[in-house]
């Protein structure tokens, strides 16, 4: 039905234009556009119909690195598992989860990420990248299969530069309190991550004289990260945001590992880092020293407050990923599906 509805609009276009044209009428140029403009998207159309297949192909698509994206693969997976084909599109910078790989219900499709625009001011470099990156996603779509959902990441503000030199001076007020004769455990603190500022930072960890702190700066394999996280005492997240509103993952991640956190404050921090219950919030490096000091006084022992926040964290652990999944987010899918054709 869909097929012959499109052959007779467009079978009318085309009588109507050649017979303006038998007919000497004057026929100015908008027309003819919008004419042309008409047949193309209805043809557009006809070869993008629906098939027996539409209701079970899903596209995740992840503007970022899929391999630094593990809950996109998750949904991936979830995903695979209920019967959906799916379409994981995204930046390859590394290996994605070997679980995503294995599944072949899932059909991973790179973009290609700008870069190399530095030159001009930061507005118009962001400007251009975002114009680039839509005209690759738009070809991308159009040309795939008829996708029934499109699942995509997309962060509310852009992404700020984490400021170490806060962490830093806490380490160095640290430092001092070991050397003044407090009784406090000498640190491993691991800073990971290679961000545009890692070199800087780099330089003025080396420029630290600290005999009590040992600072080392990995870049890890994403299989790597979560066995870092279950092997430490202590997270500390300095994320923030342009907007302030998205909820930092490290953090999602390090209580799923049941690491107590410090993190610094923003607007919708509290929403999950509960001050005093699960981790405390901080606001300068003075802060965050005190906090330091306050966590750590006492360990290994797990009678303090670092121990308390630990099990808490690790009570709460109610529910996987899979169940959560299932009563969550497959529901809302089915609710939106569109039925077979």
């Amino acid at each position: 039905m869909e097929y012959r509805g499109s052959l007779v609009i467009i079978s009318t276009c085309l009588v109507l234009l050649v017979s303006c044209f038998l007919a000497g009428l004057d026929v100015t140029l908008p027309v003819m556009y919008v004419t042309v403009a008409a047949v193309l998207w209805l043809c557009w159309g006809w070869l993008r119909r629906r098939d027996g297949g539409t209701h079970q192909r899903v596209c995740v698509l992840v503007l970022g690195d899929i391999g630094r994206s593990p809950r996109m693969q998750y949904h991936a997976l979830s995903l695979s598992k209920h019967g959906y084909q799916v379409t994981l599109v995204g930046f390859l910078g590394s290996r994605p989860h070997q679980g995503v790989l294995d599944r072949k219900k899932i059909q991973i499709v790179a973009i290609s990420e700008v870069k190399g625009l530095q030159a001009g001011p930061k507005l118009l470099t962001y400007a251009v990248k975002v114009v680039v990156q839509s005209l690759q996603l738009l070809r991308l779509l159009l040309t795939m299969k008829l996708q029934a959902h499109l699942l995509m990441q997309n962060p509310p503000g852009l992404p700020e530069d984490e400021d170490f030199s806060i962490l830093l001076k806490a380490l160095e007020e640290y430092e001092g309190y070991i050397r003044g004769g407090s009784l406090l455990p000498s640190l491993v603190c691991v800073i990971t991550g290679k961000g545009p500022q890692k070199e800087h930072y780099r330089k003025l960890i080396d420029s630290l004289h600290l005999d009590h702190v040992k600072i080392c700066t990995p870049w890890l394999e994403a299989e790597d990260y979560p066995l870092l996280l279950g092997s430490s005492d202590l997270g500390v997240c300095l994320h923030k945001s342009s907007s302030g509103l998205d909820l930092p993952m490290k953090v999602v991640d390090m209580f799923g590992c049941c690491l107590p956190v410090c993190a610094i404050s923003f607007n919708s921090l509290p929403e999950l880092v509960k001050h005093d219950e699960n981790g405390l919030i901080f606001r300068d490096s003075a802060e965050l020293a005190e906090q330091l000091k306050s966590l750590l006084s006492g360990f290994p022992s797990l009678d303090g407050k670092l121990g308390a926040f630990r099990a808490k964290l690790c009570s709460s652990r109610d529910q996987c990923w899979d169940d959560n999944w299932d009563q969550t987010v497959l529901p809302l899918l089915r609710s939106l599906s569109l039925p077979e054709p």
